[in-house]
């Protein structure tokens, strides 16, 4: 089944810009798997995007909701998340 919510939980995986920076600011470990809104994700991007100063960027980064140390288990988080 398709997922209609406007705003879902999506799996941010390792070598992402999210992850990375996430990575840097010890929200999560290199081999994590990070659960986040959407809609964070997306603000935090637009942000980050048209700023060259790190510390603009690292102040934006929102915290992940949850963090997995495998992909499936990060999906099955998400599938609950936006199951509710």
């Amino acid at each position: 089944m398709i997922n209609t919510k406007i705003d879902s939980y999506v799996v941010m995986a390792p070598g992402g810009s999210y992850h990375d920076w996430a990575s840097l600011n010890n929200l999560v470990k290199p081999n994590q798997y990070a659960i986040i809104k959407f809609s964070q994700f997306n603000k935090w991007y637009s942000e980050a995007r048209w700023t060259n100063s790190n510390k603009k960027i690292a102040m934006a980064l929102p915290a992940p909701k949850f963090v997995a140390d495998t992909y499936a288990e990060a999906q099955d988080i998400v599938n609950k998340l936006n199951n509710n």
